[in-house]
């Protein structure tokens, strides 16, 4: 044959290579990896999706002891929440919070301010109930 005729020889074409890096340099083997790892991902956020998170058990709650109103009232206030969340997380808010961590140190004691304010007024409340009668285990009339 002449020198300047492309041969094609098996060994060099294909046995040479190893089977994961025949797709133009993929490496099929980190694919299938990556897609159990997807497949695995995909299954424990759809499993985590049914569960009810805090938000869903806040409005069972409100609307099972306070009626509909109250239960609608629970419900626009986590829509709300959500819908703060979603916007500070577009604005960036993580972002600048990470550049400036003395305004991270802000919003923590902000945060821990108002969990002791909740907690107090909650404890106020439950002692006002306590003494009005309200809410005793002995009152099973429900809503009327």
């Amino acid at each position: 044959m002449n020198a300047r005729t492309p041969t094609f020889d098996f060994r060099t074409s294909f046995a040479v290579r190893r089977p994961a890096t025949i797709i133009r340099g993929w490496n099929v083997e980190r694919i299938s990896e990556s897609i159990e790892l997807v497949l695995a991902f995909t299954a424990t956020v759809a499993l985590l999706c049914l569960a009810p998170g805090p938000d869903i058990l806040y409005v069972i709650a409100h609307g099972t002891a306070g009626g509909r109103r109250a239960g609608v009232v629970a419900t626009s206030g986590v829509s709300a929440e959500l819908l703060g969340n979603t916007i500070a997380a577009a604005a960036g808010l993580t972002f600048s919070l990470a550049a400036a961590p003395r305004a991270l140190d802000v919003v923590r004691v902000l945060g821990a301010v108002m969990l002791v304010y909740l907690a107090v007024t909650t404890w106020r409340a439950a002692g006002r109930d306590s003494e009005s009668g309200l809410g005793s285990p002995s009152d099973n009339s429900g809503p009327e």
